[in-house]
């Protein structure tokens, strides 16, 4: 039901991607493995997809789920393969104490934050998500801000165009997404001239979030309610919630979201949010190895449409090496702040 919403609204045009790159213009499977780190010092290590399109290249951003069950890329192989095949740019990244992620310097323990880790006294060389309290996952925010910050480096290197950048998370993943880009519209680049600069949450086309979940860390305290950071993104950042229908938390939660936080059938209606509900039990990441179901090919072509949408977005230097690196702010959020 929630599909047609979007369909109706946007014209939805399928295999529509002649603005981008062409299957003859980038080598299949053209990828590079990537470290960064972020602002207390995590090793941070993913893969790199990059566009034969340039600078001209929208942005993906995927984001892993945060449960013990996740199982790295395989599921994601596939639609990384379209998106990239179709000129986007994308990174995957692992987050801090997940896959390859777990190498920290010895600064990291001078954050308060990260001393809630079970083990901390021990500062040890490595860490581990199954440490983490659910106090602490709102922490993990930074981690998306590290791989935003290396994609605004591709961009200043007109590797790619970050002021097209898109997220798709999976589960937990998604959740921690949101946190991160409601925060992002709370973040503004320095003033030029004496004038304010739109916020960074404007170079985000849009989200798709997979079998969304409603809290961080199953906290059952009020301010890791994703509820709570994305009703004030409703005019803002177009989202596409995606789920299966037999996953009875999904899609209560999709439900939810779109009818009484979001709204989305309220005039004036927010253009391109909706969902899709999948017959299937599967959740998460694994909504994409479903292949008669065609949720990648539902995703391309829902960033397609919003992409058009944003013929505006030209590229630009962010001039990311002048920009100082700090923490992300939670405190508006009543979040743990630095």
């Amino acid at each position: 039901m929630f599909l047609a919403r979007i369909l109706s609204s946007v014209g939805l045009v399928v295999g529509a991607f002649f603005f981008l790159a062409s299957p003859s213009a980038l080598a299949q499977n053209d990828s590079e493995k990537v470290t960064f780190e972020t602002v207390d010092e995590v090793e941070l290590h993913g893969t790199y997809f990059p566009s034969a399109q340039g600078a001209k290249a929208p942005c993906v951003l995927m984001l892993h789920d945060l449960s013990g069950n996740a199982t790295g890329w395989n599921e994601w192989a596939a639609l990384t393969t379209k998106l990239q095949k179709d000129g986007f740019a994308v990174l995957q990244f692992d987050f801090r104490g997940y896959g390859k992620s777990t190498t920290v310097h010895p600064a990291f323990w001078k954050a308060s934050d990260n001393t809630k880790i079970r083990g901390a006294n021990l500062r040890k060389s490595e860490i581990h998500h199954r440490d983490f309290p659910a106090s602490y996952m709102p922490v993990l925010v930074n981690d998306i801000a590290a791989a935003r910050r290396f994609l605004d480096e591709q961009n200043d290197a007109k590797h790619c165009n970050s002021r097209n950048l898109f997220l798709i998370g999976a589960q937990e993943g998604a959740t921690l997404g949101a946190l991160w880009l409601a925060t992002e519209w709370q973040r503004r680049p320095p003033r030029q001239n004496g004038l304010n600069l739109p916020p960074y949450g404007e170079d985000v086309g849009a989200a798709v979030w997979l079998s969304i979940l409603p809290t961080l860390g199953h906290s059952l305290r009020p301010e890791f309610q994703v509820k709570k950071w994305l009703g004030p993104l409703r005019d803002r950042t177009p989202m596409f919630f995606l789920y299966g229908e037999e996953d009875r938390t999904a899609s209560a939660l999709a439900t939810e979201l779109c009818d009484r936080v979001l709204k989305i059938d309220v005039p004036p209606r927010p253009k391109f949010t909706g969902s899709k509900a999948f017959r299937t039990q599967a959740g998460g990441a694994g909504l994409l190895t479903q292949r008669s179901l065609s949720v990648d090919e539902k995703i391309l072509n829902y960033l397609s449409n919003v992409l058009k949408s944003r013929d505006d977005q030209e590229w630009t230097d962010r001039g990311i090496k002048r920009v100082q690196e700090n923490f992300v702010n939670l405190k508006p959020f009543g979040l743990p702040a630095h």
